[in-house]
Protein backbone atom coordinates (compact mmCIF):
# COMPACT_ATOMS: atom_id res chain seq x y z
CA UNK A 1 0.00 0.00 0.00
CA UNK A 2 1.30 3.57 -1.05
CA UNK A 3 -0.35 6.86 -0.02
CA UNK A 4 0.64 9.05 -3.27
CA UNK A 5 -1.40 11.80 -1.82
CA UNK A 6 2.09 13.40 -0.56
CA UNK A 7 3.17 13.99 -4.42
CA UNK A 8 4.88 12.10 -7.15
CA UNK A 9 8.13 11.99 -5.22
CA UNK A 10 6.74 9.74 -2.50
CA UNK A 11 6.21 7.62 -5.83
CA UNK A 12 9.63 8.04 -7.03
CA UNK A 13 11.20 7.25 -3.51
CA UNK A 14 9.35 3.90 -3.04
CA UNK A 15 9.60 2.08 -6.90
CA UNK A 16 13.77 3.31 -6.52
CA UNK A 17 13.72 1.34 -3.25
CA UNK A 18 11.36 -1.61 -5.12
CA UNK A 19 14.51 -1.58 -7.82
CA UNK A 20 17.00 -1.13 -5.82
CA UNK A 21 16.28 -3.82 -3.87
CA UNK A 22 16.04 -6.09 -6.66
CA UNK A 23 19.64 -5.41 -8.04
CA UNK A 24 21.27 -4.73 -4.50
CA UNK A 25 19.63 -6.84 -1.62
CA UNK A 26 21.75 -6.62 0.74
CA UNK A 27 22.09 -2.92 0.20
CA UNK A 28 22.81 -0.37 3.99
CA UNK A 29 19.57 1.47 4.87
CA UNK A 30 21.50 4.79 4.97
CA UNK A 31 22.27 4.35 1.07
CA UNK A 32 18.92 3.04 -0.02
CA UNK A 33 17.53 5.66 1.57
CA UNK A 34 19.80 8.54 0.28
CA UNK A 35 19.17 6.65 -3.39
CA UNK A 36 15.46 6.50 -2.68
CA UNK A 37 15.35 10.31 -2.03
CA UNK A 38 17.19 11.32 -4.53
CA UNK A 39 13.81 10.71 -6.49
CA UNK A 40 11.63 12.87 -3.95
CA UNK A 41 12.62 16.27 -6.29
CA UNK A 42 14.32 15.20 -9.44
CA UNK A 43 14.28 16.22 -13.09
CA UNK A 44 14.84 14.19 -16.04
CA UNK A 45 18.58 14.90 -18.14
CA UNK A 46 17.88 17.01 -21.46
CA UNK A 47 17.97 13.62 -23.22
CA UNK A 48 15.35 12.46 -21.13
CA UNK A 49 17.13 9.37 -19.93
CA UNK A 50 18.06 9.68 -16.65
CA UNK A 51 15.86 11.47 -14.05
CA UNK A 52 18.19 13.48 -11.81
CA UNK A 53 17.88 14.64 -7.98
CA UNK A 54 18.08 17.74 -7.29
CA UNK A 55 17.94 20.22 -4.03
CA UNK A 56 14.84 19.59 -1.57
CA UNK A 57 13.28 20.06 1.90
CA UNK A 58 15.49 17.42 3.32
CA UNK A 59 18.01 20.04 3.24
CA UNK A 60 16.53 21.82 6.31
CA UNK A 61 17.86 18.57 8.22
CA UNK A 62 21.02 19.15 7.50
CA UNK A 63 21.84 22.43 7.51
CA UNK A 64 21.41 23.08 11.56
CA UNK A 65 23.24 20.06 12.00
CA UNK A 66 26.02 21.55 9.82
CA UNK A 67 25.61 24.63 11.76
CA UNK A 68 26.08 23.53 15.09
CA UNK A 69 28.69 20.63 14.08
CA UNK A 70 26.57 18.04 15.02
CA UNK A 71 26.39 15.77 11.50
CA UNK A 72 27.57 12.49 12.00
CA UNK A 73 30.91 11.85 10.09
CA UNK A 74 30.00 10.42 6.84
CA UNK A 75 32.84 7.62 7.72
CA UNK A 76 30.09 6.54 10.59
CA UNK A 77 27.35 6.54 8.33
CA UNK A 78 28.52 4.52 5.86
CA UNK A 79 30.86 2.07 7.58
CA UNK A 80 27.66 1.57 10.55
CA UNK A 81 25.15 0.51 7.69
CA UNK A 82 22.30 1.91 9.49
CA UNK A 83 20.29 5.01 10.65
CA UNK A 84 20.19 5.86 14.45
CA UNK A 85 17.20 5.71 15.85
CA UNK A 86 15.90 9.19 16.69
CA UNK A 87 17.72 10.39 14.14
CA UNK A 88 16.31 8.83 11.24
CA UNK A 89 15.10 12.47 9.24
CA UNK A 90 19.38 13.52 9.81
CA UNK A 91 20.40 10.52 8.55
CA UNK A 92 18.52 10.04 6.02
CA UNK A 93 19.28 13.92 4.80
CA UNK A 94 22.60 13.41 5.22
CA UNK A 95 22.62 10.38 2.94
CA UNK A 96 20.46 11.85 0.50
CA UNK A 97 22.71 14.91 0.68
CA UNK A 98 25.60 12.83 -0.17
CA UNK A 99 24.52 10.90 -2.97
CA UNK A 100 23.01 14.21 -4.54
CA UNK A 101 27.27 15.11 -4.06
CA UNK A 102 28.07 11.73 -6.07
CA UNK A 103 25.37 12.02 -8.91
CA UNK A 104 26.62 15.97 -9.15
CA UNK A 105 30.05 14.36 -9.66
CA UNK A 106 28.88 11.41 -12.44
CA UNK A 107 30.83 9.11 -9.08
CA UNK A 108 27.33 7.84 -7.92
CA UNK A 109 26.74 5.21 -11.12
CA UNK A 110 30.30 4.31 -10.08
CA UNK A 111 29.60 4.39 -6.48
CA UNK A 112 26.59 2.06 -6.56
CA UNK A 113 28.24 -0.37 -8.72
CA UNK A 114 31.89 -0.83 -6.40
CA UNK A 115 29.44 -0.91 -4.12
CA UNK A 116 27.18 -3.51 -4.45
CA UNK A 117 30.41 -5.67 -6.34
CA UNK A 118 32.41 -5.41 -2.79
CA UNK A 119 30.08 -5.23 -0.40
CA UNK A 120 29.72 -9.15 0.92
CA UNK A 121 33.76 -8.93 0.92
CA UNK A 122 33.98 -5.40 2.81
CA UNK A 123 32.05 -5.45 5.95
CA UNK A 124 33.44 -2.91 7.34
CA UNK A 125 32.70 -0.77 4.09
CA UNK A 126 36.02 0.84 4.37
CA UNK A 127 36.33 0.61 0.77
CA UNK A 128 33.77 2.94 0.11
CA UNK A 129 35.27 6.02 1.71
CA UNK A 130 35.61 7.93 -1.67
CA UNK A 131 38.57 10.56 -1.97
CA UNK A 132 37.39 13.96 -1.52
CA UNK A 133 34.61 12.80 0.92
CA UNK A 134 36.49 12.73 4.53
CA UNK A 135 35.14 15.31 6.83
CA UNK A 136 39.38 16.15 7.28
CA UNK A 137 39.37 16.71 3.25
CA UNK A 138 37.22 19.49 3.65
CA UNK A 139 35.36 18.69 0.87
CA UNK A 140 32.61 16.78 2.15
CA UNK A 141 29.93 18.12 3.15
CA UNK A 142 30.78 21.41 0.64
CA UNK A 143 32.37 24.01 2.15
CA UNK A 144 29.39 26.44 0.63
CA UNK A 145 26.71 24.65 3.09
CA UNK A 146 29.06 23.80 6.14
CA UNK A 147 30.22 27.48 6.09
CA UNK A 148 26.51 28.53 5.65
CA UNK A 149 25.07 30.93 8.88
CA UNK A 150 21.81 31.56 7.25
CA UNK A 151 18.77 29.56 5.89
CA UNK A 152 18.32 30.60 2.52
CA UNK A 153 19.59 28.30 0.05
CA UNK A 154 21.07 30.82 -2.04
CA UNK A 155 23.81 30.84 0.74
CA UNK A 156 24.86 27.69 -0.14
CA UNK A 157 24.14 26.76 -3.79
CA UNK A 158 27.34 26.94 -4.98
CA UNK A 159 27.98 23.69 -3.13
CA UNK A 160 24.97 21.64 -4.26
CA UNK A 161 23.53 22.49 -7.24
CA UNK A 162 19.51 23.73 -7.27
CA UNK A 163 18.99 23.90 -10.88
CA UNK A 164 16.07 23.58 -12.63
CA UNK A 165 15.22 23.28 -16.76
Amino acid sequence: MLNISTGRGTLAHELTHALAHFDFPDMPEWFDEGLASLGEESEFSDDGLRLTGISNWRLNYVLPELRQNRLRPLQSLIVSGNVRPGYEAVDYAHARYFCLYLQQRQLLGPYYRKFRARAASDPSRQIFMIRGTRRSSGSWPPRAISSSRTSDPAAWRSGISTRRR
